[in-house]
């Protein structure tokens, strides 16, 4: 995990980010968990619904999949998602609102 001044920057530079793909890509991957998370409050969502969410049905870049494993990832260094391992399934859920 990213010390709390890192966090605090990269998320500053979030909040200003010009180029749009990051920022997009971030907020499209947390409103997905987020919204697939309402009923039960953590999502169990399959990599390929994370993928059609942030990249929509059009024909997606080659690396869709890391990208996609990338903006969970930095959610979950950011604070933003949580995820752990219980009763062998992975349960993604929202630990504090998108501010970005």
């Amino acid at each position: 995990m990213k010390n709390q001044e890192d966090v605090i920057k990269k998320t500053e530079a979030l909040k200003n980010q010009e180029s749009i793909s990051l920022k997009e890509g971030m907020t499209k991957t947390y409103e997905f968990i987020k919204k697939d998370s309402d009923t039960k409050g953590y999502s169990l969502a399959k990599w390929s619904d994370l993928i059609k969410a942030v990249f929509g049905d059009s024909e997606k870049p080659y690396c869709a999949y890391d990208l996609a494993r990338c903006f969970k990832q930095e959610l979950r260094d950011l604070g933003y998602v949580q995820v752990k391992k219980v009763n062998e399934e992975w349960q993604t859920s929202i630990k504090k609102e998108r501010d970005f």
